[in-house]
């Protein structure tokens, strides 16, 4: 006898509901490719942000060190101008957003801090013992000069051009800022007369010598010792530069020219050994102001985000001496 298994007929989906079922899919994947899509383009933005806020801070951060060892009252403010000597005033004095240029000089902290192993005595001790100091040499209390001489070249710098500074002494008109006409029989600008320039014949050998030679000055003009001094052999620039051809139009690149002693005559965009490095690349705005004591500045980078896009971070920062 045969058995027949019966059959149940089942439904398939109709023409429609495949459509309908396409239609979703669609919908769904298109809404997924844009969220990707939004998602990797905040992520360019985000990487070009960070990317600029980085350079920006480091940036921020090596001209606030720089400025933490500037001398009190040498800090100014150029305009870039050059068919007029670069004009400058005083950082608590500028009058406008067209001083560009930032300029001052710092003394020596690397000796003023490092001790030397030996002696255990910091290089400059910055204190003066005026008993036993003339006007032709300054005898620099707990300093080890040998050490001093000797960091000091390694950095770049030369002793015989460097300059003491004495407190109450100078300003920002009686250091060389002003182009010289000239220089004196001693080799010290014309400019510069509230600096005393240490002699070329500072070589000592050993850690017991304490007197730092001064170079003469000129007849008739006296010199003042106090107590307190700093030693400087280099003066610090940060200059707006022209970006290359793979800058951001509009933009600048900031400079830090360095190794350049106003009070030789030599300045940051005479003097041919100078030392230039780039801090940061397309900046769009570097302003600065100063007021008791406190120096205040701010950098804005832009960062491309693609060909046509880009984003701007800006870092502020401020100094007190």
């Amino acid at each position: 006898m045969k058995h027949y298994i019966k059959m149940k007929k089942r439904a398939a989906f109709t023409m429609i509901e495949l459509v309908f079922v396409i239609m979703i899919l669609g919908i769904v994947s298109s809404i997924g490719a844009e969220i990707i899509a939004k998602l990797y383009e905040n992520y360019i933005v985000q990487r070009a942000t960070q990317r600029s806020s980085l350079s920006t801070e480091i940036a921020a951060n090596l001209i606030a060190n720089r400025l933490s060892y500037a001398i009190h009252k040498t800090i100014i403010g150029r305009k870039d101008d050059s068919a007029n000597g670069y004009p400058f005033r005083g950082i608590d004095s500028l009058d406008g957003t067209d001083y560009t240029i930032l300029e001052w000089v710092g003394h020596d902290a690397d000796n003023f801090h490092g001790v030397c192993s030996s002696h255990h005595l910091p290089g400059l001790s910055g204190l003066c013992d005026l008993d036993k100091s003339t006007k032709d040499g300054l005898y620099s209390s707990a300093s080890d000069l040998y050490f001093a001489r000797t960091n000091i070249e390694k950095l770049g710098g030369k002793i015989g051009k460097s300059a003491i500074f004495f407190p109450g002494e100078y300003d920002i008109n009686t250091i060389g800022y002003k182009l010289a006409s000239g220089v004196d029989g001693q080799g010290i600008s014309a400019t510069a007369t509230g600096v005393s320039v240490v002699s070329l014949s500072f070589v000592p050998n050993d850690g017991n010598i304490r007197t730092i030679p001064l170079r003469p000055r000129a007849a008739g003009v006296g010199r003042t010792l106090k107590e307190q001094y700093k030693l400087a052999w280099s003066a610090y620039a940060i200059v707006p530069a022209p970006v290359d051809s793979t800058g951001i139009a509009g933009t600048f690149n900031l400079q830090l020219r360095k190794n350049f002693r106003p009070w030789l005559d030599e300045h940051f965009h005479t003097d041919q050994n100078i030392d230039i490095s780039t801090i940061i690349k397309n900046v769009s705005v570097f302003q600065f102001t100063g007021s008791d004591g406190t120096i205040r500045f701010k950098i804005c980078q832009q960062a491309r985000i693609n060909d046509e896009d880009v984003v701007t971070t800006c870092k502020e920062k401020a100094v007190i001496q």
